[in-house]
């Protein structure tokens, strides 16, 4: 059987906080990319939709065309939440079933106002594939959601991890219809 010594396991908790570590900044860049490109492909459409009905050149074309794009951008906007349609309670145990279901455990919970937006804050254990699926769940939901905060503590002797993550839903404001 091997046994590790102090310096080896040093560098094995060493690797898994850089490996934990990118692995939350790819993530974190994913999700930034995303939102951002759904974001522009809705003002894109938006204002292709407006050009486009403006033209009177070819009826037929322009119709087509324009129903093409309004069902882009309801595509689009259907991904974000409306101003009634969710609220940090409902989001709470929408996030709380999902992290169960997955088998980790909830250690702390907690909401964050910061001005215009509301964050929940987890702080889970439990192993890290179980985190790794609901990290996957959160990235591949059918609404969009955010996670700007992830941190990652792997403890080795005992097989798990502990996080702490702030998550959020991403709502389509008023204005930007």
């Amino acid at each position: 059987m091997f046994v590790p010594s102090k310096r080896e396991m040093l560098l094995l908790n060493i690797l898994l906080w850089v490996a934990a570590s990118a692995a939350s900044g790819v993530f974190v860049f994913m999700e930034t990319g995303r939102r951002s490109d759904a974001r522009q492909q809705i003002r894109l459409l938006t204002d292709q939709l407006a050009r486009y009905g403006s033209r009177a050149e070819d009826e037929a074309a322009l119709a087509a065309k324009k129903s093409s794009l309004t069902g882009l951008v309801t595509t689009e906007r259907a991904r974000f939440y409306g101003a009634q349609d969710m609220d940090p309670y409902r989001f709470g145990i929408i996030i709380r079933d999902l992290l169960t279901a997955e088998g980790l455990e909830i250690g702390r919970y907690q909401t964050l106002d910061s001005g215009a937006k509301t964050f929940l804050e987890f702080s889970v254990s439990g192993s890290s594939l179980a985190l790794a699926r609901f990290l996957q769940k959160v990235s591949t939901s059918e609404k969009y959601w955010s996670i700007p905060l992830l941190t990652i503590n792997a403890q080795t002797d005992k097989g798990t991890v502990q996080a702490v993550f702030r998550i959020s839903y991403e709502r389509l404001d008023e204005t930007s219809r």
